[in-house]
């Protein structure tokens, strides 16, 4: 299934979760989210990483209150 993670389109399998679907995408921003970011969804709100992922979700990932991308 497809998500967006900073923009990017992510195949992931189903039942994975955010975690899992940010590790196998890029794992240097799995590891900064793991340093103290947080994700959020498509409207900002804060979203769990143990959360399972959704067909189209959007993700963002935030560090030290900004953005990051890849």
């Amino acid at each position: 299934m497809r998500i967006f993670i900073n923009e990017h389109p992510v195949e992931v399998r189903e039942n994975a979760t955010l975690k899992e679907a940010i590790e196998g995408h890029d794992a240097k921003l799995a590891a900064s989210l793991a340093a103290g970011g947080y994700l959020t969804d498509a409207t900002g709100c804060k979203i769990d990483a143990d959360v399972s992922v959704a067909e189209g979700m959007i993700l963002r990932a935030v560090v030290g209150g900004r953005h990051i991308g890849r």
